[in-house]
């Protein structure tokens, strides 16, 4: 069996060789030339190749190399500081230039156009064309990107989608573009609008601002006052407070069912009526019994009988009278309050009908900001937002000539990207009208035409995403524009939300407290996406 081998790398062999030469050591300069000192101990690292070297091995081999030895000495200290800039952001002097550079180049962000036909115009040159006007589209946002060193967001490449924008533009009276609140700029196509006119000057542009609760009403008032300055038409919708508030109708509707129809159960003939009046008397003179054992007052069983008869259900025909003067005081309490909506409505001075919904949109919109809303900023209704539509629209009469199937019938067409809520204001505005909606594809079965009324449509696009310019792909992925669930680097997102939202908002909102760095170490107060992401992780 053999022997274990020493940690020290000791063997009989090496200390036969020490033993002899322990007491002759080299004379003068002999073995000098062709030998060298070898530590051999346990702490030596086996010998390495040095290829590369840090900033400050460098400097210390070389300094002994040279033979110079250093001694400590304080002397006056100065912090060379260097601020950290995260490489997947920019600088705030690039942000600046490139966000000059994006207003450079604003007009050639640029939606296809179709081209122009004619009855003579037979399918197949046509698609032709429309595939030749799209590869040059192309081909200069390609140029941008490439040339100019621009950053643009991903957009939608495939011809037949941009076939579906161009039929419902041809086939509406009124083209809706849907933004989000959050970033209506980021969401909004300039040329589109631009666009709608190029087909036909008579026909309206509209920007709805949605998921409006999620701004103050300071901040609305900020938006209104710019798109006025642009000359642009808009309002603000939330398309959730109108899901919220519809869902209340629903509840007290169905409440209102459910008692009338306990109400009719509970009804009964002649002779079940007498013998509820038997146990109605009953009941009296044993609540009246009870109460005389507890008070020596006098108490009479007929009174203590109307109260159980007026605080329960009615008997007989005078439960039916009761039944019918409540429902006919309930009819007019819901008269009056249809009433009063459509006075809010009309005058401009409330945001919603009913109370529930105003305390909604109070809690969110204006949020201790001390702004009150006016007619430009208040969040409309769903009635309210269907007639203005209707009103911004151009008369049937002067567009008897448009490129639309059904001429006697107002045509309204919905634009946006995927996740601004499109499909949530179509849902709002079909539930607002209470009516059996059906959904009638198109030629092409992309878009769809919603009929509301016999004479309003909707026509539905398919969720497009235009062409926008970014700084960084972190400002896409915090504008959901980049999915998360393909995000490999996390610290540019991270980052912008800490510079973004101040870290007491953070630790408020998620419960923990962000540590930075402090000043004399280079830190200037703004957590970095780092740090961001350590204090969410210890929560």
């Amino acid at each position: 069996m053999p022997l274990p081998k020493s940690k020290k790398m000791s063997g009989l062999g090496k200390a036969i060789i020490r033993d002899r030469f322990k007491g002759h050591p080299p004379r003068d300069n002999e073995g000098v030339l062709h030998t060298t000192d070898l530590d051999d101990g346990p702490s030596w690292v086996k010998m390495q190749s040095v290829t590369q070297e840090g900033d400050l091995d460098a400097f210390l081999s070389t300094a002994q190399l040279a033979g110079t030895e250093f001694t400590a000495e304080k002397l006056n200290i100065k912090v060379v500081t260097n601020t950290y800039q995260n490489p997947f952001l920019l600088s705030s002097a690039d942000e600046k230039e490139a966000l000059k550079k994006h207003a450079a180049y604003q007009e050639k962000l640029t939606v296809p156009r179709r081209p122009k036909w004619d009855k003579t115009t037979t399918p197949g040159q046509l698609k032709r064309q429309e595939r030749d006007n799209f590869l040059a589209w192309r081909r200069d946002l390609a140029f941008l990107q490439e040339e100019e060193g621009l950053l643009m967001t991903p957009f939608e490449r495939n011809l037949e989608v941009w076939r579906q924008l161009w039929r419902v533009i041809e086939r509406s009276h009124l083209v809706v573009q849907i933004v989000d609140a959050r970033n209506p700029m980021l969401f909004r196509s300039t040329d589109l609008e631009k666009y709608v006119k190029e087909v036909d000057p008579r026909k309206k542009n509209l920007l709805l601002v949605n998921k409006a609760d999620m701004l103050t009403t300071k901040q609305r008032h900020e938006w209104a006052d710019y798109f006025d300055s642009q000359g642009i038409r808009y309002t603000f919708f939330s398309a959730e407070l109108a899901k919220q508030k519809q869902e209340e109708e629903q509840k007290r509707e169905e409440k209102a069912e459910l008692f009338a129809t306990l109400k009719n159960d509970n009804r009964s003939d002649d002779d079940e009526g007498e013998e509820e009046e038997e146990e109605v008397e009953q009941i009296a003179e044993t609540i009246s019994m009870m109460r005389i054992a507890d008070d020596d007052d006098h108490v009479d069983p007929e009174d203590v009988a109307e109260e159980v008869v007026s605080d329960g259900e009615g008997v007989g025909e005078d439960s039916e009278e009761e039944d019918d003067d409540e429902e006919d005081e309930e009819e007019e309490e819901e008269e009056e309050e249809e009433e009063e909506e459509e006075e809010g409505i009309e005058e401009g001075s409330e945001v919603n009908g009913d109370e529930g919904s105003k305390t909604k949109i109070r809690e969110y919109g204006e949020a201790g900001d001390g702004v009150i809303d006016d007619e430009r900023t208040r969040i409309r209704t769903e009635t309210d937002l269907l007639d203005l539509m209707i009103a911004e629209a151009p008369k049937i009469e002067d567009t008897e000539d448009f490129e639309n199937p059904n001429n006697d019938k107002l045509m309204i067409g919905l634009v946006g990207y995927p996740n601004v809520g499109k499909s949530s204001t179509i849902n709002a505005l079909i539930g607002e009208k209470r009516v059996s909606v059906s959904s009638t594809p198109g030629k092409t079965k992309h878009f769809q035409t919603i009929h509301l009324t016999p004479t309003l449509v909707l026509c539905d696009c398919p969720g497009l995403v235009f062409p926008s310019f970014a700084t960084t792909k972190a400002d896409m992925v915090c504008n959901g524009v980049l999915p998360i669930d393909q995000l490999r680097e996390f610290t540019g997102p991270a980052a912008l939300v800490a510079q973004r939202i101040p870290k007491e908002v953070l630790g408020a909102i998620y419960g923990f407290k962000i540590r930075t760095r402090p000043e004399e170490e280079g830190g200037d107060g703004v957590p970095t996406g780092e740090e961001l992401l350590i204090a969410y992780a210890r929560e």
